[in-house]
């Protein structure tokens, strides 16, 4: 397989997407913003994992969140492995680095970045549910109080508490499917950190070019073209 074949670069784009967007599958919304993983570190020692027990609706699970907080500071820590240095790094541009970076084959298994994505699209689709079925839980309200107000007061309360108690349902039952979903695509993108992490440890060169890669706030589009499209 060619280095610049579809699959290669695929498969690159994961790792990189590993390290620029280390947070994702998490939100519902789109990705993450570019962020240093100095920035993203900082970001997990600050993470209060054991408040999350008392917390009712808490979006993530006590172990999800110290999976997802032990990945950042292993990719952090992987960043800094030493010995990576050649003359001349500093002046790369953000094509060259990741040209390099291509030619030493993905960073990642791809299929850990497949589960991720896939994870992080359940995110997503679990958030579109919910809001669609409160949409759809409101209009139905809206009409049954319209109705109501027709009849007797007694009448107007027991719509008022049953449309009260459906409100409650939901965003009971909105709250588990998300904490769900969270967990698990904070689980996949931790897998895939810690790989990427050792993958770092393991090729102190792989380590340092992606440290400049984030030093230059490279991205996607920085990527070599790939000849013949």
């Amino acid at each position: 397989m060619s280095r610049s074949s579809p699959a290669r670069r695929q498969a690159f784009a994961l790792a990189f997407s590993m390290v620029a967007v280390i947070g994702v599958g998490v939100l519902p919304a789109p990705l993450h913003a570019q962020a240093g993983m100095h920035g993203r570190a900082a970001t997990a020692t600050r993470m209060d994992c054991a408040g999350l027990a008392g917390q009712k609706h808490a979006t993530l699970s006590v172990e999800a969140c110290e999976r997802k907080k032990a990945a950042l500071l292993s990719l952090q820590d992987a960043s800094a492995t030493p010995g990576g240095e050649r003359p001349g790094d500093e002046a790369m541009t953000c094509t060259q680095l990741i040209a390099e970076l291509q030619s030493m084959g993905p960073g990642i298994d791809p299929a850990l970045g497949e589960k991720s994505r896939i994870a992080g699209e359940a995110v997503r689709e679990t958030y579109d549910r919910q809001n669609a079925a409160a949409k759809a839980m409101a209009a139905r309200q809206t009409a049954e109080s319209i109705a109501a107000m027709a009849g007797p007061n007694i009448v107007q309360g027991i719509v008022g508490a049953k449309h009260s108690a459906e409100s409650v349902a939901l965003g009971t039952a909105g709250s588990q499917a998300m904490r769900g979903a969270r967990n698990q695509a904070s689980f996949a993108s931790a897998d895939a950190s810690e790989a990427l992490a050792q993958r770092m440890r393991d090729d102190p060169r792989f380590a340092h070019l992606l440290a400049l890669v984030q030093q230059k706030n490279c991205g996607m589009g920085d990527m070599p073209a790939v000849p013949g499209g």
